[in-house]
């Protein structure tokens, strides 16, 4: 009792009792806009097909990552680190909730196993962006579809690209 006592006023001196809470915090006001702010990107018709064809990837992509970000509260890296095998093999379960562990923070194969949920809106916003893409070889799901940088086409999207993404729409 006195150890429970002495860290408690420890405590107090660490988190003023005016910031401390009982629950999780309020989501920011404009969060509902800024998730499906990309669910209706139009695509000018004057594009030649293959530049078309490119925005429309990238808007699914960042589309089906912003859904994931946003209903797994998971950090950047962790979704980052779906597959596209691990999409094309979901199964929604009795509750509508699909589940996928991935690795988390730490180095490697000792990161912590990290489970993300997702509901079927996310789970669809995924596998649009699948069947869209041509790559079936491809093991990463968002992978970069950069027309300044041809070589990393392809490549797993960067965490720091994943952020310009969350931070544009």
């Amino acid at each position: 009792a006195q150890a429970i006592a002495r860290a408690q006023r420890q405590l107090r001196t660490y988190v003023p009792t005016s910031e401390a809470r009982d629950s999780a915090p309020e989501p920011p006001e404009g969060i509902e806009d800024l998730i499906h702010a990309l669910d209706h990107v139009t695509i000018p018709p004057d594009l030649p097909p293959r530049e078309a064809h490119r925005r429309k990837l990238e808007a699914l992509r960042n589309r089906a990552l912003l859904y994931a970000l946003a209903e797994s509260g998971a950090r950047i890296s962790e979704v980052l680190r779906i597959t596209a095998d691990q999409v094309a093999g979901a199964r929604i379960n009795r509750q509508g909730i699909w589940a996928v562990e991935v690795r988390g923070k730490g180095r490697g194969r000792y990161g912590r196993l990290v489970t993300l949920r997702f509901t079927r809106p996310t789970l669809s916003a995924m596998r649009a962006y699948l069947q869209a893409r041509s790559d079936p070889g491809a093991t990463a799901l968002f992978v970069s579809h950069a027309r300044t940088r041809p070589k990393s086409q392809g490549q797993p999207l960067s965490p720091n690209a994943a952020w310009r993404v969350v931070q544009a729409a």
